[in-house]
């Protein structure tokens, strides 16, 4: 069956004052739906580097903070009061509606934590994507407590229950459980090595399997680990059911829609729906004319991309005219 190819309309282009290259994906309010998050990154001198709010409807900057560094990932408080923004090697604890720093925390933080999730009684944990161990960050208190992992890298970051938390390594491919009480990590199941991990309500977890190709360094030359990626996914059933799909397209990253009923495929140049009950793409999203794809808002309907220009960078806001 033919799938649908939607079309976009540009809603707004905005230049942007420093590029937003391997820093954090624009990120959505998760109190407010008409807000989002970019941060500045590579490219950016460190003095002039920002988190900055930006509104969906215009593209305009309604809110910055000068952090001087790119910010890695985010963590926001259950009481909507305050955003925890990582770089490099501090964490600042910002003000939501204003963006005022009100803490900066330096001494103990774990370096490079592209993920980070909280208990909100004080405890940030945090993984690098490439690391070999997780901690535990009381920012209250400001000790830092460190556990090995049982096997490399994180995808996926979840807090379960209590102070326990899900983490998805892809080397050798496994969900482990971190429990920060405890001091104690532990191998729930392995799948095989993957790229991108998801879990739904049910139970579920989607999986998108790779080939693990170890890094080749002599004398300080060679090629750093990478992936292999297939255009695969799999399923893991909370009731047992094992399920493998080819897709037919190369894609980067898997999300699940909001009603869980589909699969979000996204890649640099566009963005697939996938509908396992029926185990085919149905809809299709395609970018061309230099556009890379940052970010998808399925409820919104829209799409961010940047394009690349003369002496700087622009953010472009798509609507998608069906979905």
């Amino acid at each position: 069956m033919t799938r649908l190819k939607l079309r976009t309309e540009i809603l707004w282009r905005k230049r942007l004052e420093n590029g937003i290259f391997n820093a954090i994906a624009p990120t959505q309010d998760p109190f407010c739906a008409d807000i989002f998050y970019v941060a500045d990154g590579w490219g950016s001198a460190y003095a002039s580097m920002r988190l900055r709010r930006m509104s969906f409807a215009t593209g305009e900057e309604t809110a910055s903070a000068l952090l001087r560094n790119a910010v890695r990932c985010m963590h926001f408080s259950a009481d909507a009061q305050h955003i925890f923004a990582v770089t490099d090697s501090k964490i600042y604890r910002l003000h939501r509606g204003s963006l005022q720093i009100d803490d900066k925390y330096e001494k103990g933080v774990p370096k490079y934590s592209d993920f980070v999730a909280g208990d909100e009684q004080g405890t940030l944990v945090l993984l690098n994507r490439s690391g070999g161990s997780v901690a535990a960050f009381n920012y209250a208190q400001g000790g830092v407590s460190k556990k090995r992992l049982k096997d490399e890298g994180c995808r996926l970051l979840l807090r379960g229950s209590g102070e326990r938390y899900l983490i998805a390594s892809p080397v050798r491919g496994c969900v482990q459980r971190y429990d920060v009480a405890k001091g104690r990590v532990e191998i729930l199941f392995e799948a095989g090595t993957f790229d991108a991990a998801q879990l739904d309500n049910a139970g579920n977890w989607y999986f998108h399997p790779a080939i693990y190709v170890p890094a080749k360094i002599f004398d300080g030359h060679g090629e750093g680990a990478r992936m292999i990626l297939s255009g695969k996914i799999l399923m893991l059933g909370a009731d047992g059911a094992r399920k493998e799909w080819d897709t037919g397209v190369k894609f980067k990253q898997i999300r699940l829609s909001a009603d869980e009923k589909s699969l979000l495929l996204q890649s640099e140049n566009g963005v697939w729906r996938f509908l396992p009950s029926v185990g085919r793409i149905v809809s299709e999203i395609l970018l061309d004319g230099g556009e890379r794809l940052e970010a998808f808002f399925e409820q919104r309907n829209l799409i961010l991309c940047s394009v690349k220009e003369e002496g700087g960078q622009s953010l472009i806001a798509r609507q998608i005219l069906e979905f």
